[in-house]
Parts: structure tokens; sequence; C-alpha cells
């Protein structure tokens, strides 16, 4: 499953012409609580270079605590259920491509990269509105670095 989604963020970032490596594969047999998680992370992982750990977990009441685990570390994580890996279609795009931004970002990573190289010293603003039933949420962001991220 873990190597399926693997393989499956590898596709899917050509497309935003990221770079998935390699990972460092934790497996945790038969996993009853978080604990059983953040022991095969503990054994196995450096927080020093690690960029970002990914945890497939089939039970979500076990992520409060391993997140808790990570956060304590210092160690970018991010998580995903068996669930949502989909049946046997495989991993739907649009979860991939959500799960690859929010790393991406994690790691404090640019998403998007503009190079308009007649416009100098140029701060672009982006603008979203997101409307549910009556409620609506706006956010703003702004950027005047060279790569107008």
């Amino acid at each position: 499953m873990a190597n399926d989604l693997f393989e499956s963020l590898k596709r899917a970032a050509t497309s935003f012409n990221i770079v998935v490596e390699e990972p460092q594969w934790v497996e945790v047999p038969n996993p009853r609580s978080a604990a059983d998680y953040n022991n095969g992370i503990k054994s196995d992982i450096d927080p020093k270079v690690c960029k970002i750990v990914c945890v497939v977990i089939f039970n979500p009441d076990f992520k409060k605590g391993v997140k808790s685990f990570l956060d304590k570390g210092g160690v970018p994580s991010q998580f995903i259920t068996t669930k949502k890996l989909g049946g046997p279609k495989g991993i739907p795009m649009g979860v991939l491509s959500n799960l690859l931004k929010q790393m991406n970002a994690k790691m404090r990573l640019d998403l998007y990269r503009l190079n308009v190289p007649h416009f100098r010293n140029t701060m672009v603003i982006g603008i979203d509105l997101v409307m549910s039933g009556s409620s609506k949420l706006i956010g703003c962001s702004a950027t005047s670095n060279k790569n107008l991220t």
C-alpha cells in the first residue's frame, strides 16, 4: 500500500515539477496504538536528516499521538489514511496533488514559481474566496521576491 502511494506520488509530481525522492521505509507490523508507530519511527528516523515523514495510518485515532511525537522531534509530517488511498482504481489524482502541495509547503519549498523577466521589483497579489453555504472565507497573499513565489 505504501509502495503504491510512493509510485503514484512520483507520477503525479511530474506535473508540478516536483522531485519525489526514494523514501526511507519504516514498516510498523500490526500497529495497535500510536506508540507502536512512534517506536518504529524512533528506531529508524534521524530527525536531523529527515525532511518529512509521510505516515500511512489505518486508524485515524492514532494520528494525534504520532503527530505530537513527530512535532516534539521537529520533524514535519503528513498523514494519510488507508481509506483515502482509494480502492481498486488507485489513488485519486486530487488526493495525490493535495498531498504533494501540503508536503511541499511543510518543507518550506515553493509550490509555484514565475519567471517574468520584464517585471522587476513587482509585487504579485493573490486573492481567493471560498463559499460554503452561508459562510464565506477570503484569503490573501502577496510576494515580491525574484521568483514571485
